[in-house]
């Protein structure tokens, strides 16, 4: 059975996408992994014997036989009311899927999703998404880790030690299509703000690096010699970057410099070079969730 991500533009959060994993984990229950239908197992019905001698002495005492069957609950009653509840959820998802295929919202109205490609996209089913840079060095989780798990002053500066002398796109790649892999999709740029491609945008980038290849550059090549299609991921919210509004862990710069239309339009720029460089098939977007971005940005954005 397959499990669909969470929608994108879906609103409700956390706690949104809990009750869509649930109803997804009930699904799978129910349908079995290979998607075929399971019989759920029923409860054997409690059997009862009427005990000939009373419990006490007054005759209001309730025997044992005296249980009627309707007073005992089903084992399986709060699974299906959940169920039924959770079912109206799913269609809800379902009506807003449709609903985003409009693609440009409401200030956009002509921008429509290109289903045929969307469908091929979903009919490839594997691919290889891969996180990357220099926090590797740490060994902690991109992004997430700077200012929590790294001091933001050694995070930031990572990129000065980041020398992978032995990765190979070929390799790499190679590895994926003898997977099975149909995409691959690469972190260019994640919260941290590091750009893993030669940006003309700002020198935080895989250029400034000892390294000094662009990976992106590298990938896109293989890729397409290998017959696999390039994706890139690239995160919308950027915490090291002094336009952007919000800071995170323990970053103690000020946000007063902070100018988000300065900041879009360096964001702007940086996915166009991804676009008009690399040959990507796909643009794999995240970071929309902060208040810093709206939807009109997201809109526009989409234009």
């Amino acid at each position: 059975m397959k499990i669909d991500p969470v929608p994108e533009g879906l609103d409700g959060g956390d706690d949104a996408r809990d009750k869509l994993f649930t109803r997804q984990n009930l699904e799978v229950n129910r349908q079995g992994v290979d998607g075929t239908p399971t019989e759920i197992p029923q409860k054997p019905a409690l059997a009862l014997e009427e005990d000939p001698q009373p419990l006490g002495d007054g005759e209001d005492d309730l025997a044992v036989g005296d249980i009627e069957e309707e007073s005992l609950p089903h084992p399986l009653a709060p699974f299906l009311e959940a169920f039924g509840v959770l079912s109206l959820v799913l269609v809800a998802i379902l009506c807003l899927r449709a609903q985003q295929l409009g693609g440009g919202g409401e200030a956009y109205p002509n921008l429509k999703t290109n289903v045929a490609s969307l469908a091929k996209w979903q009919d490839m089913r594997f691919g290889l998404f891969i996180h990357w840079g220099p926090v590797t060095l740490r060994g902690t989780e991109i992004g997430w880790s700077r200012g929590t798990q790294v001091p933001v002053a050694d995070y930031d500066s990572l990129y000065k030690e980041f020398n992978p002398v032995l990765f190979t796109a070929r390799e790499w790649v190679a590895a994926a299509k003898s997977a099975g892999v149909k995409y691959l999709v690469i972190t260019t740029k994640h919260h941290d703000g590091f750009s893993l491609w030669d940006s003309r945008q700002i020198d935080y980038d895989i250029m400034s690096t000892p390294f000094h290849r662009d990976v992106v550059k590298e990938l896109s090549e293989e890729c397409i010699h290998e017959g696999i299609v390039f994706g890139t991921y690239y995160s919308i919210l950027d915490w090291r970057h002094p336009y952007y509004t919000t800071r995170h862990g323990d970053d103690p710069r000020p946000v007063r410099a902070a100018d988000m239309p300065l900041y879009i339009d360096y964001l702007k720029k940086q996915v166009a070079e991804l676009v008009q460089t690399y040959k990507i098939r796909i643009l794999w977007f995240d970071g929309q969730w902060e208040d810093s971005w709206t939807h009109k940005d997201g809109m526009d954005l989409y234009a």
